[in-house]
């Protein structure tokens, strides 16, 4: 085997091209001085000085070459001499009794495991859930279509694709001709998609595309984890953060902060929120708008609202908004409403443990109601042209 190695001037690095497959050794070290292999171009790239990789690589090719010689040149071992025919059969038809005695054992002994295990109910085996690191090296080799060649799966490849990709890279994992393989590419690939919804919200349709798919080949629910922190419950601190956030976002000579008798009211002309579980620590005042604003609640509630919204997490959603820091106004979409995502975390701050649902064919005036316990809450949707211009 032989090799080349051509500088890349542009890049500043190092092209390293085989006449054959390396070896696992050379492959190894390759990898140990962070080179990378090209796919398309087939070759391997990466940084290194040149003389310490040229010495390395002629060790192990050389190491390589003296084995196999060794082994070329070992003699094979002579085959032993076969006996006589007629003393063959004389051993045969003196141990044959013996065989079928064993023979009958083992049957007996086969079928008692057997009902034994029948009769044991059988324990559901959960398999170990990858972490996000251990997912760095998955490789999986399947066969494109019906022709020969073939081609290697990388998790570069679904890092960021949409749903529509996903759905033509997991029917190329049906060319992975072991069962077991299979199915493990096709865990390993929606645990990676698991992880992407789990960092970015943006990314739950993929990882529900992915979980579908999944279920479908395997006939089995993709076991994935709880999201840890999830249940965690909101402070007393953190629910009256939320509601000066919402306060402070009142416009000027609007009374944010209201006792109604019956609850405290937050608003900001955008969100109203009732509390009668949990009182914010501020000092609310007493007018005739808390009962315009119970009006508003009332009229929400009385709506048909029968469409339940999937809500993210505070976490996925603080977690998405951090992803974009030069966006002021950050556009949120709830199963295809869209709303502001300030205002959506202030909202789930506020009422903590909440649930979310709208009319069954909401209009862009239908708001979204909240429910948490006995506090209510109520958003308005954002306009498509606003989401455009934030965008």
């Amino acid at each position: 085997m032989t090799y080349t190695i051509t500088p890349n001037a542009e890049y500043g690095s190092l092209e390293v091209r085989f006449s054959s497959m390396p070896t696992p050794a050379v492959r190894s070290a390759l990898k140990n001085l962070r080179f990378r292999w090209h796919g398309v171009n087939r070759y391997w790239y990466g940084k290194a000085d040149e003389n310490a990789l040229r010495e390395t690589l002629d060790r192990l090719i050389d190491r390589a070459s003296r084995i196999a010689s060794a082994n070329r040149s070992r003699k094979p071992a002579p085959a032993p001499e076969a006996a006589p025919a007629s003393i063959a059969e004389e051993v045969m038809q003196a141990i044959e009794p013996a065989l079928a005695e064993l023979e009958n054992a083992v049957r007996s002994e086969t079928e008692r495991t057997i009902a034994e295990y029948r009769e044991t109910p059988a324990a559901e085996e959960t398999p170990a859930f990858p972490k996000r690191e251990d997912l760095k090296a998955l490789s999986f080799t399947y066969r494109i279509g019906n022709s020969a060649g073939q081609a290697c799966f990388t998790p570069e490849l679904i890092e960021n694709a949409p749903a529509s990709t996903l759905k033509v890279i997991y029917p190329m994992i049906d060319g992975i001709e072991n069962a077991d393989e299979r199915k493990r590419a096709w865990f390993f690939l929606t645990a990676l998609a698991w992880y992407k919804a789990a960092e970015n919200p943006e990314k739950r349709s993929a990882y529900r595309t992915a979980a579908d798919l999944y279920r479908q080949k395997t006939g089995e629910a993709f076991p994935a984890p709880e999201t840890e922190g999830e249940t965690k419950p909101a402070s007393p601190k953190t629910v009256t953060a939320a509601c000066k956030r919402i306060v402070k976002n009142a416009p000027t000579g609007w009374e944010g902060l209201i006792d109604g008798g019956d609850g405290i009211y937050v608003s900001d002309t955008c969100r109203i929120v009732c509390l009668k579980t949990c009182s914010p620590d501020l000092a609310a005042v007493k007018t005739d708008a808390a009962e315009r604003l119970r009006g508003f609640i009332a009229s929400a509630e009385s709506e048909n609202h029968g469409r339940s919204l999937p809500l993210p997490t505070v976490r996925e959603l603080k977690a998405w908004i951090k992803c974009q820091p030069k966006r002021k106004y950050l556009t949120y979409e709830i199963d295809g409403i869209l709303v502001n995502a300030h205002y959506l975390l202030d909202m789930l701050e506020a009422l903590p443990g909440c649930s979310a649902c709208i009319s069954e064919t909401p209009k862009l005036s239908s708001p979204i109601l909240f429910i948490s316990g006995e506090d209510r809450g109520i958003l308005m949707q954002c306009r498509p042209d606003t989401a455009t211009a934030a965008a």
